[in-house]
């Protein structure tokens, strides 16, 4: 396959994005578009077996981590694996058994869905909208590519919602639905209710339901839900995980950056596992996603005949770009830093666990950006503190069309941060580049945070400037 034909699908693609935007709406009548194309395309999401996962934060780790036990316990069948969004390449969205989806595979899955969508007159013309949103044409995509590859799974993460959400047409073999917060209440709606009626709009008739913990006013929606759909609900602790952080003989300084935990995974039955880790490879939002994905595994696929296999799947499971802790880093410039901090969570609950985390780190360089549309006051509190745990603050406003004015988050970095920083407030750098190299010069430890784009802007740069490359 030539380079060119991955580029222009690519472009193509990016294209009928900016130029041909479709809204995305509440309403689920708005899938008859695409429920039409998959029709023209003979229906491939209908043979998979489907999981199905909508949340506010979560549900990418908790999709990959599904995926993963599927892919090493079901005797050889394929699993295929769609989430979003994508950290540096839009391939990471679609997967079968662990692996993106090849170049040449893109290109043909990107012909036959355009092909299919121009022929029903769903992308629109000079004097027609189009029918059919980017994240539609990708979703079918990845149906498309699915049953090509005769994967006999699909784990399946929502984009925006649940109850019109692309993903919704597939039928579900299991629900999950991971912890809820505010987030894109222009489309949802501003309370946690309304958001959880929308997000609980892919539970189905019957399928059970895995639910991870939620605000009480989101948990009431999703039980009145489920109780009038017949759905069982599945607690996300029923497979319960608990660490236990040793004392050593010779206790170690408290400034050391790393710990041996003990992992132990307890099934219902009685079944046990532990597994030793490095504390950096351990945090709440991740034993939130891997427990409730041991507890989906236990529906899905009964209990582990080996335990220990089955919890070492998930706590290898770990994705960049989520609380992502580095340490000593080594830079091919010659650089180094104490640490390094990666993390996309862009809403008051993400921001939230990611301060919690940080409250015993302190003097770190923080550089964060948010999209516009994530600027709300909820997420004001969180920033503060972790803000307050900052030597200085770098403000990078993420790339794209919803990207915040200049100066808008300098003018709340000015506002929140603490007034004795060393450095002069605010400092807003138009790339992340330039706010690394600051950063960098320093010599502090780093946290990048607010944004998913900005978070895989990071990880693109570390791979492509520490010595050793990040897994």
């Amino acid at each position: 396959m030539k380079q060119d034909a991955y580029l222009f699908w690519l472009n193509r693609l990016e294209n009928h994005a900016q130029y041909r935007q479709v809204p995305h709406g509440a309403d689920q009548g708005r899938l008859a578009p695409l429920a039409a194309l998959l029709q023209a395309l003979e229906n491939p999401h209908q043979a998979l077996r489907v999981v199905h996962l909508a949340g506010t934060n979560g549900k990418t780790t908790t999709a990959h981590l599904i995926a993963r036990l599927l892919a090493r316990e079901t005797g050889g069948e394929r699993v295929g694996l769609y989430t979003s969004p994508h950290l540096v390449d839009i391939r990471e969205r679609i997967q079968i058994q662990g692996r993106m989806i090849s170049r040449r595979d893109f290109v043909a899955a990107s012909r036959a869905v355009w092909g299919a969508a121009e022929e029903l007159g769903l992308l629109g013309g000079e004097s027609s909208s189009p029918r059919l949103s980017w994240f539609d044409l990708v979703t079918a995509m990845g149906l498309w590519h699915f049953r090509r590859r005769g994967a006999a799974w699909a784990v399946l993460e929502t984009g925006l919602g649940g109850l019109a959400d692309a993903t919704n047409l597939a039928p579900k073999t299991l629900c999950v639905l991971t912890p809820m917060g505010l987030d894109h209440a222009a489309v949802l709606g501003n309370t946690l209710g309304a958001i959880a009626w929308q997000k609980a709009g892919i539970l189905a008739p019957g399928v059970p339901v895995v639910l991870g913990p939620q605000p009480p006013e989101a948990q009431q929606v999703v039980q009145d839900r489920a109780a009038a759909l017949g759905c069982p609900i599945i607690p996300w602790d029923r497979v319960s995980l608990e660490k236990t952080v040793p004392q050593p003989a010779n206790p170690q300084p408290v400034h050391r950056q790393s710990q041996r935990l003990n992992i132990t995974a307890r099934w219902p039955g009685g079944a046990t596992a532990s597994r030793w880790i490095e504390s950096e490879g351990w945090n709440e939002p991740f034993r939130l996603a891997a427990a409730t994905a041991l507890s989906a595994a236990e529906e899905l696929l009964a209990p582990p005949r080996k335990p220990q296999s089955r919890l070492a799947a998930v706590l290898g499971g770990a994705l960049p770009g989520r609380q992502t802790f580095l340490p000593h880093l080594r830079l091919a410039n010659g650089h180094t830093l104490p640490w390094l901090m990666v993390d996309g969570g862009h809403n008051p609950p993400a921001l939230e666990a990611l301060a919690r985390r940080l409250e015993h780190r302190r003097g770190y360089t923080l550089v964060w950006g948010m999209l516009t549309d994530k600027l709300i006051p909820e997420t004001e509190p969180p920033l503060a503190r972790l803000m307050a745990g900052a030597r200085r603050v770098l403000a990078v406003p993420p790339p794209g069309p919803r990207s915040p004015a200049p100066g808008v988050l300098g003018e709340i970095t000015r506002r929140l941060a603490p007034a004795n920083q060393p450095d002069p407030l605010p400092q807003e750098f138009p790339r992340l580049e330039e706010a690394l190299a600051q950063a960098l010069a320093a010599g502090d430890p780093v946290v990048v945070a607010g944004s998913l784009w900005l978070a895989g802007e990071a990880w693109a740069w570390l791979q492509s400037n520490q010595r050793q490359k990040p897994g």
